[in-house]
């Protein structure tokens, strides 16, 4: 499964799920900050799925513990 690139900036209203169509992760796409921090965290899919669980634009430090 392939993912769209572009995901379109923050409009003002809260997307549904599956509003910006398969993004560049199978888990989390995260945009514009500082910092995240993943800590004991898994990710699964009930099906293959070659994209990476982690995809990110603009974003300073990421922590995976």
């Amino acid at each position: 499964m392939e993912g769209n690139r572009e995901v379109m900036e923050y409009d003002g209203n809260y997307p549904e799920g599956n509003k910006f169509g398969n993004t560049g992760a199978h888990g989390f796409f995260v945009r514009h900050t500082d910092r995240i921090d993943f800590i004991d965290c898994t990710v699964t899919t009930e099906e293959r799925d070659a994209r990476p669980w982690l995809d990110t634009d603009g974003v300073g430090e990421v922590n995976i513990r």
